[in-house]
């Protein structure tokens, strides 16, 4: 009998990890497809009103860190709980991908100061979207 007990949480555990493992997957290409989104839609008001170019960088990073946001907080509103390390897996993930990505269309990758900077917004923004994602979450199911 103990060893269905045991059986029984190893399968509860592995469903509740693939669960996880999908929803961040999904909420990573959420906040992929939102930042091309939000690129291409900046890309046409920055040619438009002709801001100046040392603008982009600041706007991509913002542009990249409201997409972690959105998609961490969708991940946690999904499974309902450990939504602060959820959304910090989503905003590592997120950010790995970036740049593997950018190591792909670039001849050189440094281990610089400011992807150093990136990793740290990016999970960190990732963890508060994953906790904004878990109290709506509680919020929604609270009595009045």
């Amino acid at each position: 009998m103990e060893g269905k007990a045991i059986q029984n949480k190893k399968n509860i555990l592995s469903n509740f990890v693939l669960k996880c493992s999908i929803t961040v997957l999904r909420s990573v290409a959420i906040s992929i497809a939102l930042t091309i989104v939000l690129l291409l839609i900046s890309a046409l008001i920055l040619w438009l009103f002709e801001i100046p170019d040392n603008v982009i960088p600041l706007w991509v990073q913002i542009v990249r860190l409201i997409s972690i946001l959105i998609g961490a907080i969708l991940c946690a509103v999904s499974v309902k709980h450990k939504g602060w390390l959820l959304g910090g897996v989503c905003g590592a993930v997120y950010i790995l991908l970036s740049i593997v990505i950018g190591a792909l269309f670039f001849d050189e990758f440094m281990l610089t100061n400011i992807l150093i900077s990136d990793i740290i917004f990016a999970v960190g923004v990732g963890i508060i979207g994953g906790i904004i994602g878990v109290n709506l979450n509680n919020k929604k199911h609270q009595k009045i």
